[in-house]
């Protein structure tokens, strides 16, 4: 994964307003992201160790996703 792909991703959804935060399930998290305030999640549950990486590439998906709508 490239940092400064990420930075770029966070960045925008910062000034957009999505942002992204894990919720516990147990042992595991998953992630959640909200768009103007209205949260939504990934569905998908990630250990400790994933979580990190994981958090990051799902930022990198949102701005992909939503940068031109």
């Amino acid at each position: 994964m490239n940092l400064n792909e990420y930075f770029d991703a966070f960045r925008w959804c910062e000034n957009n307003s999505i942002r992204c935060y894990p919720k516990p399930q147990g042992k595991e998290f998953i992630l959640v992201y909200e768009i103007n305030g209205n949260p939504k999640t990934s569905g998908k549950t990630y250990s400790k160790k994933e979580y990190d990486t994981k958090w990051k590439e799902f930022y990198i998906y949102l701005y992909k996703k939503f940068k031109d709508v």
